[in-house]
């Protein structure tokens, strides 16, 4: 929270919505939220925040965090991260 990294999460669903109520998520410096469910990107926001496609995470600079909190999707995830060349740090759960 304290260092103000950009943080992005690929994946928001319940388990997103339970790290963001609980665990300080909310606090950090969100910079994107991330779904490939086209409702959620054009009809829903967390915290004022928009859902976006993957495209946001293009270019982004290292000290980003993606935070994957679809977990059921993690290795299509990963799979698209590589062939975008994302250079940030990834966490998952």
């Amino acid at each position: 929270i304290s260092n103000r990294h950009p943080v992005y999460s690929w994946g928001i669903g319940n388990e997103f919505l339970y790290l963001y109520e609980n665990t300080g998520l909310k606090d950090c410096n969100i910079a994107g939220l991330i779904d490939i469910n086209p409702y959620k990107q054009a009809n829903l926001t967390v915290g004022g925040i928009t859902i976006n496609n993957p495209a946001i995470l293009n270019n982004v600079n290292k000290d980003s965090l993606l935070l994957i909190s679809a977990i059921a999707y993690k290795k299509a995830i990963l799979t698209n991260l590589d062939s975008i060349n994302f250079n940030g740090q990834i966490v998952d759960l």
